[in-house]
């Protein structure tokens, strides 16, 4: 982590960019002394006491007491910390079955939470409703003031263009499409606050990319369940295009001529080729191939599930090992394509498949090895998802947490660093 260079810059905006690299560096290493704060800075001793100095008057920082003295002796460092409770976000996730609201502190640290249950008829009017009404209650819950949120987050299961707020299309096809829904909601809050409104897949792999290994490089997320897409994220953050079409893989068609119909409407989308029931109807089609399996008969009965065909290639199951390795197929052509438009460092596999274990992720990379453009050196690594996934609960709470995030980054490298340095 370098300072900002000195040349060219007036002296307020270098003030401005190291308040920005110091609230940075405390939220993301924790307790941290001033040596420490100038050591992993690049800063001076004395440039990072002014700083450290100024945010603990704001309330940005606090102060936590003594450290224990180095192994010489001497004075105890005072330590300092980032209060994560200097603000809070809301972050809302609309799922087909339910819309699910979720306070954080600045530190990602969940406050409280609420759902409502939601029907198949539920309109565009009544979502939206029902999300200033999770954010209201959700503060009265808390305790909390409206003064003290940061931004409300909106995610949502359809494609969206983030930079206008708008809901280009939903899964529920009766609200139509192209719907002002950051402003709707905007509108409908009983405060005034940022509005941020993005896919689930996008806030999914904004949690995902800033765990991954070489942050920031850039990140290429992939989720694959009964519905599919990702993100992209470079070093500027979320990559989304100026229609709002980044990270819409689900929909990539890699076999036009498919019987496999996708929720798009398209064949033989990705989606619609590596989701769960195609998976088990490919094993259902070849098990007589495999007469001595033990997953001859659930295949064959259609009582075969996605975990029990992992584990069952994991212990070298033929049967298991076919229907995997024809989903690595699926995966190769759409991660190569995937590379040839963005050259990532790193592909990660999230949803239901980052359970799927050594043998597919071992055969993803034999199947992307063995194809004409990666006869050269392969630099892109293949990794499964740092979150989990072990169950359809954990989707809205992954969501909500990379939420949180986008907006406590936001919110820290935009807005906080420059009231600052005012």
């Amino acid at each position: 982590m370098n300072p900002l260079p000195d040349s060219g810059r007036k002296p307020k905006n270098i003030r401005d960019g190291n308040l920005r690299l110091m609230l940075t560096l405390f939220r993301k290493k924790g307790i941290l002394s001033i040596l420490e704060a100038s050591q992993l800075s690049g800063l001076s001793k004395t440039t990072v006491n002014k700083l450290v100095t100024a945010l603990l008057a704001q309330n940005k920082l606090l102060s936590i007491g003594k450290g224990p003295s180095t192994e010489e002796g001497g004075k105890k460092p005072e330590l300092f910390t980032f209060n994560s409770s200097y603000a809070y976000s809301l972050c809302l996730t609309v799922l087909p079955s339910a819309i699910r609201g979720s306070l954080f502190d600045l530190g990602c640290n969940l406050i409280a939470e609420q759902a409502v249950e939601t029907g198949d008829f539920l309109t565009y009017k009544e979502a939206v409703d029902i999300c200033a009404d999770l954010c209201a209650a959700l503060l009265r819950k808390s305790g909390l003031k409206a003064e003290q949120v940061c931004g409300v987050a909106l995610g949502c299961d359809g494609v969206v263009n983030a930079e206008s707020g708008t809901l280009l299309s939903s899964s529920r096809k009766s609200w139509g499409t192209s719907l002002a829904i950051g402003e709707d909601l905007r509108q409908r809050l009983p405060f005034s606050t940022t509005v941020y409104v993005d896919t689930l897949f996008r806030f999914l792999g904004y949690m995902d990319a800033s765990m991954a290994d070489n942050a920031p490089g850039k990140v290429i997320t992939l989720y694959a369940d009964t519905f599919a897409g990702g993100a992209v994220v470079d070093a500027q953050g979320l990559v989304h295009g100026p229609n709002g079409y980044v990270g819409e893989f689900g929909h990539m068609p890699l076999e036009p001529d498919s019987f496999s119909i996708c929720s798009c409407g398209g064949r033989g989308c990705f989606e619609a080729l590596v989701r769960p029931d195609n998976i088990l109807s490919y094993a259902q089609i070849i098990a007589d191939d495999h007469p001595d399996s033990p997953l001859h008969t659930p295949a064959k009965s259609g009582q075969l599930d996605m975990h029990r065909l992992f584990a069952a290639a994991n212990e070298g199951d033929s049967l298991a090992q076919a229907a995997l390795t024809k989903a690595c197929g699926y995966f190769a052509t759409l991660i190569q394509g995937l590379t040839l438009l963005h050259d990532p460092d790193e592909v990660i596999l999230e949803g239901l498949y980052s359970n799927a274990g050594d043998f597919f992720l071992t055969t993803l990379n034999e199947t992307l090895d063995a194809l004409p453009f990666y006869k050269a050196p392969r630099a892109t690594g293949i990794t499964y998802s740092h979150l989990t996934f072990a169950s359809d609960a954990h989707v809205p709470q992954n969501v909500a947490l990379g939420a949180a995030l986008y907006v406590a980054d936001d919110y820290l490298n935009r807005r906080l660093a420059a009231e600052s340095a005012i």
